[in-house]
């Protein structure tokens, strides 16, 4: 899928972004309404040495978890969300690492 540290839905006709600060370490979410103006800011995540969002077409139907890569935007089905944190423990150097991946449905709510 595309790799890139940010991603933007419409959910809507708003548009949420998700997007990794590497100077501030931060995942925040970005809420705007039609217009471009912000609506709601939140940071998600701290601490963040890294994230990804990596974009597939869908899920198999032979009942695995294999996943296919996106053929375009519009095919979108799955955003997978990889992210990596650490902190230092007492003020010391040690770091305590964590990684993580998380698959993300997107799925048309029905009218």
């Amino acid at each position: 899928g595309i790799l890139n540290n940010s991603i933007t839905l419409r959910v809507g006709s708003n548009r949420v972004t998700y997007a990794y600060d590497s100077g501030e370490r931060t995942l925040t979410r970005v809420e705007r309404d039609a217009l471009g103006i912000v609506q709601d800011t939140r940071v998600f995540l701290r601490e963040c040495d890294s994230a990804s969002f990596e974009i597939y077409q869908r899920n198999a139907t032979n009942a695995t978890y294999d996943i296919y890569p996106m053929a375009s935007t519009n095919d979108a089905k799955i955003v997978r969300l990889r992210w990596s944190m650490s902190r230092k423990i007492f003020g010391q150097q040690q770091s305590v690492e964590t990684v993580s991946s998380a698959r993300i449905v997107i799925r048309k709510k029905s009218t």
